[in-house]
């Protein structure tokens, strides 16, 4: 069989960018009929080797007669005529074709400055973004029109909704561009959501709360998230996952509430809560009213909804056991307020113990049940461990975590005292969270840090220290609570100074 060349020759000397030529040809034993539907994005006097078995150009693997021609970002937008050839080896002319292109220049991303071609999934990405109104409606169906190239650019379609929803944001109020850029996420979800696609539904969802939580905090200005929340539910809710969509549902109720605390029960979240998760309504009623009693002696905090999710204790637990999701904006804050040091001393403690209470919930496998008391006192934060971690597991079936925000170094006493309520409570693990740390040095017997070997070596009872070095690398997510109780209890039990 004969081998044919492809000739592309265009009427003026410059680079043809931005689209593609989209060639068909029916091949008959040695003879081929071209047919030029469609011709774009061509490279000047481009000639290909090719078989008439194919006829395949750089082309896409699905769409074999589609040959994308590359140019250059340098290319003179304009009108170009273009001669496509068809040729046998011999050079015998098999079919050619002739007609205008109209040539769109690159464009050029406003955050990363990266140009792109007219046409292309980012052109599609940044009309989506610059869309208002009804427009904005018309440029999300492009964008989804080929369910193959979103996904493959999707993890680009968040990144470059964020980019742009934090540029819109810089030195502006949060309000108005949030409610825009909430629009355009949200729009996305419900697509895919509607065409089951939850997983990447969800994943859009989680990326606008991170979006707005980290806006939240540093502005100190409040965004209604109900509704992301709820939409955040419903992705889990077809996933199959009952008991995440439980948290979302009640953490949109928590925003409700915080919104109006008199129609909370008439809204979205109250209403799926009861009949779309078939959660008791009495049971749900009675934790929104605790949510909202809660919320009324204080102002709204950056910290909130998770702040309110942590102080309704064992409430939550009737609605669901999942954990929160770790977001470095909302940690960073409750570091920021326990290392305050203008607060007063009841506060430090307490915002201590928000910050060792979120990192233990936000990490799958702890569950916070809150202060409790044991036989003889007040327990800081009391923690059921049921981690698939084999040696987090081995720690005990419950943790006590004791919180020091103190100026000074715990001793000696304190160590002891802590260790007799864990026996007192038939609890084998307890956390010390200390903001100074403890007496006695690593390399040295002697002090608190004595004490901890003393106490292990009596009946294994393991008291683990949390000093502020590592405190912060918890809230910033540099490791995780388990990795670091797990570090703290082999030193303890082999004694490794």
């Amino acid at each position: 069989m004969a081998i044919y060349k492809l000739e592309i020759k265009t009427d003026r000397d410059s680079w043809i960018i931005g689209q593609r030529v989209n060639l068909s040809t029916d091949i008959f034993e040695n003879e081929s009929i071209l047919n030029s539907r469609r011709l774009n994005d061509l490279k000047l006097s481009l000639w290909w080797e090719v078989s008439p078995e194919s006829l395949r150009l750089l082309t896409d693997v699905e769409e074999p007669h589609i040959a994308v021609l590359e140019g250059g970002e340098s290319s003179t937008p304009g009108e170009y005529r273009v001669t496509v050839s068809l040729r046998e080896s011999s050079n015998k002319l098999i079919a050619t074709d002739t007609r205008s292109i109209t040539l769109k220049g690159y464009s050029i991303c406003s955050v990363t400055r990266t140009p792109y071609k007219p046409d292309s999934f980012m052109d599609f990405v940044h009309s989506y973004v610059l869309a208002e109104g009804d427009e904005e409606d018309e440029a999300l169906k492009k964008l989804v029109s080929t369910p193959s190239t979103l996904f493959q650019g999707f993890e680009t379609l968040l990144l470059e909704l964020e980019m742009h929803a934090n540029e819109a944001l810089a030195g502006q109020p949060l309000t108005f561009q949030m409610t825009r850029f909430k629009s355009k996420f949200l729009k996305v979800a419900s697509v895919l959501l509607n065409n089951k696609y939850p997983s990447e539904a969800k994943a859009a969802v989680n990326r606008l709360y991170q979006i707005v939580r980290s806006q939240e905090v540093p502005k100190k200005e409040r965004f209604h998230k109900g509704t992301v929340l709820w939409w955040h539910a419903r992705a889990c809710q077809e996933l199959g996952s009952p008991d995440e969509a439980g948290k979302y549902f009640l953490l949109a109720m928590i925003e409700d509430i915080r919104t109006n605390s008199t129609t909370w029960h008439e809204l979205g979240a109250h209403d799926w809560l009861i009949n779309g998760l078939q959660k008791d309504a009495t049971t749900v009623d009675q934790v929104g009213e605790t949510a909202r009693n809660l919320m009324q002696q204080d102002q709204w905090d950056t910290r909130e909804p998770e702040i309110t999710w942590l102080q309704l204790k064992r409430q939550r637990h009737s609605i669901s056991r999942a954990p929160l999701d770790f977001l470095k904006a909302i940690s960073n804050e409750f570091l920021r307020r326990a290392q305050d040091l203008t607060s007063k001393d009841q506060d430090k403690g307490d915002d201590l113990e928000y910050l060792l209470a979120y990192l233990f919930a936000s990490e799958p496998g702890f569950e916070v049940l809150g202060p409790t008391r044991s036989p003889d006192s007040q327990n800081d934060v009391l923690v059921r461990n049921r981690h698939d971690d084999k040696a987090i597991l081995s720690l005990g079936d419950y943790f006590i975590v004791e919180c020091k925000n103190w100026n000074k170094k715990v001793g000696a006493p304190i160590v002891r005292e802590f260790a007799g309520r864990l026996r007192s409570a038939k609890v084998k693990t307890g956390v010390l969270a200390s903001r100074m740390g403890i007496t006695g040095k690593s390399s040295k017997r002697g002090g608190a840090r004595d004490t901890i070997s003393k106490e292990y070596l009596q009946d294994a009872t393991a008291v683990l220290v949390l000093d502020e070095s590592t405190i912060i690398d918890l809230s910033y997510g540099k490791t995780s609570v388990s990795a670091r109780l797990l570090e703290e209890f082999e030193n303890v039990r082999f004694d490794i100074r």
